[in-house]
């Protein structure tokens, strides 16, 4: 079954990805959702990417500008990340749906899609990520790019993706991943990440129908 799920053709049930613009919300709603899921008692884990991990932890510093590497070397460690969340044997992502817990996710494959193909082109980028599977339920937290700029300009460090005109191409290739993966399956939501973050929470929540 696990080998079967290794593909970006199969859907992994239970499996709840947010997307979005940096800036979005995205973050902020994995928490709540996950907040609300324990509080009506269903088996939940919330989680991110990159990971906390030794891979993700060094996307993160790659992210900040703290080191600097090629483009194509950042997609290949956003797609090893990727592979250790999914299939650790102690804290894989599979292992979680396997037991029927409902997974929420900050961030997936659309990401990488969306970001890295900036520089390293969307084949090569879809090429390291096309065995990982698909998610039943995306969540796409729409905000407009300058919007989202407003947003970040008021954190303390910028990050290595967040300037408006590569925020709007970013957009571009979310569109792309949307509309090829998405008929693949995917329970697929836009909802609109500028109002209220209670009423963008009760939006998702109605959506996955749990």
């Amino acid at each position: 079954m696990e080998e079967e799920t290794r593909d970006s053709t199969v859907i992994l049930p239970g499996f709840i990805v947010l997307e979005g613009l940096d800036g979005a919300g995205t973050t902020t709603q994995m928490k709540r959702v996950v907040e609300k899921m324990q509080l009506s008692s269903y088996p939940c884990f919330g989680t991110c990417e990159p990971t906390e991990g030794p891979i993700g932890t060094l996307i993160r510093q790659i992210l900040a500008k703290k080191i600097d590497v090629e483009p194509s070397t950042l997609a290949y460690l956003f797609a090893s990340d990727r592979n250790e969340h999914l299939w650790s044997r102690e804290k894989g992502l599979f292992n979680h749906c396997r037991r029927k817990d409902l997974v929420v996710c900050d961030r997936y494959l659309f990401s990488s899609l969306a970001y890295q193909s900036l520089e390293s082109g969307y084949d090569f980028v879809y090429s390291l990520n096309k065995r990982f599977p698909l998610p039943e339920w995306c969540i796409f937290i729409e905000v407009p790019p300058e919007i989202c700029h407003k947003r970040i300009t008021l954190r303390k460090e910028k990050e290595l993706f967040e300037d408006l005109e590569i925020q709007k191409r970013i957009l571009d290739n979310y569109e792309r991943a949307f509309s090829s993966l998405v008929p693949r399956g995917i329970k697929f939501l836009r909802v609109d990440g500028t109002l209220p973050e209670a009423r963008v929470t009760e939006m998702i929540w109605s959506f996955l129908d749990i």
